[in-house]
């Protein structure tokens, strides 16, 4: 029996200007969730992580999740 391990390196990113966008982006995270899913494919989320970039000197930080896991964030 043979297996095949496919391996995805995927980006998601939005433009966080408010609390509002903060909140976008958590439903895109929630929509990658679904389409996994629907698609069988499986999502490991002990291996997503968020990384900000930005120039601003006080950004808005807000905790996202995937599977009511809160994501990491790295620098």
């Amino acid at each position: 029996m043979t297996f095949s391990v496919l391996h995805i390196i995927s980006v998601l990113h939005r433009q966080i200007s408010s609390f509002e966008d903060c909140q976008l982006f958590q439903n895109d995270l929630v929509s990658v969730r679904q389409w996994c899913d629907a698609s069988q494919i499986q999502l490991n989320g002990k291996k997503c992580r968020v990384l900000h970039v930005t120039r601003q000197k006080h950004p808005l930080n807000q905790d996202y999740s995937l599977d009511s896991k809160k994501l990491e964030v790295v620098n």
